[in-house]
C-alpha cells in the first residue's frame, strides 16, 4: 500500500516537474529575446546612446546628407534632429522616391537652411507626425513640398507599421480635429493598441534577435556612434542642409523593367478595388495642407512620375486608369480649396522619361529627381539653381 502511494507522488512530481520546465521554456524564451532585444535596442527605440551626441554636433553644422545608418530608424532619427535643426526655409515631406533630394536645385541664398522630411514607405500619418513635430519645436518653414503617391494613400496604411514611431505627434495633431468623441476615442484606442502591438512584436521576434546580437558583436555595448558619410557642402550660401539619402544599387535594365511591371500590376490591382479612396485618409491630408496655409506655409504637392512599365501596367487597366484619373482631380481641388499648387507628373510625366533614369523600377535617379523638380519648381515661386538642366 505504502509502495504504490509513494509511486502516484512519484508520478504527480515528474508530472508537475514536466509541466513546469515546459511552462519555464514556453515563458522564459519570450521573456529572454525581449530582454535581449530591448537592452540590445538595435534601432534605438528604447534608449539614448552617445549616437544622440554626434547626431547634436551634426544638427548645428553645415552637412548636407547622409544615409540612413543600418542600426537605426530613420523616423526616429529625423524625430530627434528636428529638435536641434535651425528653422527651415525649404521642407519636402514624401516617401523614398524623393528622399535623394539634397536641395541641390534650390537657389541656397534664397533657401539657405533646407530639410528633406522623406522617409521610406511614408504615408500621411507620416507626414502629419513628422509637420506637428517640427510645429511643437516652433520651426514653421516658408515652403513645404508636399510628395503624394497613391501608396501614401492606400486604406490599410494603418498597417504600415514605420508610422507607430510618430503615434504621438500624430495623435497630438489629429485627435481634437475629430469632432465626435465616440471617433475620438476610437482613434486614440485603436493607435495605443496598434502601437503596442508593434512594439511587442519586435522586442519578441526573431528578426529583432539577430539584428541585435550582431550589434552587440559588432560594436560596444551601449555605447555605438552613428556611422554617417557625410558629403559636405561648398556652397557658403548654404548654411544648413539635411536629407536622408537612399543607396542608388546598380541593376540591368531587364531587371529594372521587370520590377517597375510587376509594381504596377499591384498598383493597378490597389486602384482599380479602391484602396485610395478611405475618406479618413483624405480628411487627414486635408486637415494637413489646410493648417500649413492657415500658418502661411506656401504648400505646392506634387505626384513624382512612376517607371514607364508600371505606368504602363496602370494605363493598360480601364479601372485603374479612372481611379487614377479620380485621384488626380480630388486631389487637385484639395489643394485649390486651400489654396496650395498641384503638379501631377504621375498622369502627365516628361515625355523623355525612360527607364535609363530610374535605378529601380520604382525610384528615379538622382539626376533626373532634380531635373525634375527644377522644370516643376520654376512656375511655383520656388527659386532654382542655374545648374539645373531639364530631361
Amino acid at each position: 500500500m505504502s509502495s504504490s502511494t509513494g509511486s502516484s507522488k512519484r508520478n504527480v512530481f515528474s508530472w508537475a516537474l514536466g509541466f513546469g520546465c515546459l511552462a519555464a521554456i514556453y515563458f522564459l524564451n519570450p521573456v529572454l529575446v525581449l530582454g535581449v532585444n530591448w537592452a540590445a535596442d538595435p534601432f534605438h527605440h528604447y534608449h539614448d546612446f552617445a549616437g544622440d551626441e554626434n547626431l547634436q554636433r551634426l544638427a548645428a553644422g553645415r552637412e548636407t546628407a547622409m544615409t540612413v545608418p543600418r542600426n537605426y530608424d530613420d523616423r526616429l532619427l529625423l524625430k530627434k534632429y528636428l529638435h536641434w535643426i535651425p528653422v527651415p526655409d525649404l521642407v519636402i515631406l514624401g516617401g523614398s522616391r524623393i528622399m535623394n533630394q539634397d536641395g541641390t536645385v534650390y537657389d541656397p541664398a534664397v533657401y539657405p537652411h533646407f530639410l528633406n522630411a522623406s522617409v521610406t514607405a511614408a504615408n500621411i500619418r507620416d507626414f502629419i507626425g513628422i509637420w506637428q513635430t517640427l510645429k511643437s519645436y516652433n520651426k514653421i518653414p516658408r515652403h513645404v513640398i508636399l510628395s503624394v503617391v497613391p501608396q501614401s494613400l492606400y486604406s490599410n496604411l494603418e498597417e504600415g507599421e514605420g508610422w507607430y514611431t510618430l503615434a504621438a505627434p500624430f495623435l497630438q495633431f489629429r485627435a481634437p480635429r475629430v469632432t465626435s468623441f465616440k471617433k475620438r476615442f476610437k482613434l486614440v484606442r485603436r493607435t495605443v493598441k496598434r502601437v503596442i502591438r508593434f512594439h511587442w512584436n519586435f522586442l519578441t521576434s526573431a528578426a529583432a534577435l539577430n539584428s541585435s546580437l550582431r550589434s552587440l558583436r559588432e560594436e560596444p555595448f551601449r555605447a555605438r556612434l552613428l556611422r554617417l558619410p557625410l558629403a559636405p557642402s561648398d556652397d557658403p550660401a548654404r548654411t544648413h542642409t539635411f536629407a536622408l539619402l537612399r543607396r542608388e544599387e546598380n541593376a540591368a535594365r531587364a531587371e529594372i523593367d521587370r520590377w517597375g511591371s510587376e509594381n504596377g500590376q499591384g498598383e493597378a490591382w490597389k486602384l482599380a478595388h479602391g484602396e485610395v479612396f478611405k475618406e479618413e485618409t483624405f480628411n487627414e491630408l486635408e486637415d494637413l495642407v489646410a493648417d500649413m496655409t492657415a500658418l502661411g506655409v506656401k504648400v505646392r504637392m506634387i505626384v513624382l512620375p512612376a517607371h514607364p512599365s508600371s505606368r504602363a501596367r496602370v494605363a493598360a487597366d480601364s479601372q485603374a486608369e479612372d481611379a487614377l484619373e479620380r485621384l488626380s482631380a480630388r486631389l487637385e481641388k484639395l489643394c485649390a480649396d486651400h489654396g496650395a499648387l498641384y503638379v501631377d507628373a504621375l498622369l502627365s510625366p516628361p515625355e523623355n522619361l525612360g527607364s535609363e533614369n530610374f535605378f529601380d523600377g520604382v525610384h528615379m535617379k538622382k539626376e533626373a529627381l532634380d531635373s525634375f523638380l527644377c522644370g516643376a519648381a520654376a512656375p511655383l515661386e520656388l527659386a532654382a539653381s542655374g545648374a539645373c538642366s531639364t530631361l
